[in-house]
């Protein structure tokens, strides 16, 4: 798992709640296993103190899903003033590429702060039994 720690930039008003802490994630082994690839569309409420609150799945498969939603809870947002609406929407691409030699293979991700969407990329892992 990973971690990015961002700092935000002074004087305008974001369109969006500025994440200040992302934390990454590993590609869902269930999901690699069965193939499973597509997007996944949240919609968190940012609470005052910057924490993640209710957190709703607008779309996605649930083996992507539950792990897009366990690693948001883990993120911080810039506070939120509760006079606002603290609606915040994240996007989770995962994408399979071609097969992993072993069966530990790594993950990678990239986060587009600006659109709030982040890409999980990961090699296909081998069958566990041929």
């Amino acid at each position: 798992m990973a971690l990015l720690i961002v700092a935000p930039l002074g004087g305008q008003e974001p369109l969006h709640q500025v994440p200040l802490r992302v934390v990454g994630l590993e590609y869902p082994r269930l999901a690699n296993i069965a193939h499973v690839q597509g997007k996944v569309e949240l919609l968190a409420k940012v609470l005052p103190d910057g924490k993640v609150g209710n957190i709703t799945t607008m779309s996605g498969h649930p083996l992507l899903a539950a792990a897009s939603q366990e690693t948001l809870t883990k993120w911080r947002f810039a506070p939120c003033s509760p006079a606002r609406n603290c609606d915040v929407g994240v996007t989770f691409s995962y994408v399979l590429t071609e097969k992993c030699d072993h069966s530990c293979c790594t993950t990678e991700f990239a986060v587009d702060l600006v659109n709030l969407a982040i890409e999980v990329r990961a090699k296909t892992v081998p069958p566990m039994i041929d």
